[in-house]
């Protein structure tokens, strides 16, 4: 069991990764229930995933870049709204020594 109290937890905003980020979709998370609990942050941009050619081996080491350079817990890779994103989130996942948990939001 944890010897924090509740309410010093819920002062611990948890790290999201999320690919794809676009200004738009920051909003959305942002405005989303709990949002006060969360930083998000780009893992990969949308232009890297949805580009017309995409090296997969180039995003996941631009993946890789951000992740080691993020001076903090990774706490989460996610794909927040369709399943190409899901899916590099998921390969982000596997590249990260940090082991994160991927989940989706929605």
């Amino acid at each position: 069991m944890s010897d924090q109290r509740p309410t010093e937890r819920r002062n611990v905003r948890k790290n999201v990764f999320v690919v794809g980020l676009d200004p738009h979709n920051r909003q959305v998370l942002e405005a989303s229930p709990d949002a006060a609990d969360y930083r998000f942050h780009t893992v990969l941009s949308f232009a890297e995933i949805y580009g017309e050619v995409i090296s997969f081996d180039d995003a996941l080491a631009s993946a890789q870049r951000v992740l080691d350079a993020f001076d903090g817990p990774v706490d989460a890779i996610i794909g927040f709204w369709d399943f190409r994103s899901a899916h590099w989130s998921r390969c982000c996942a596997n590249v990260s020594d940090s082991s994160p948990t991927a989940w989706r939001m929605w």
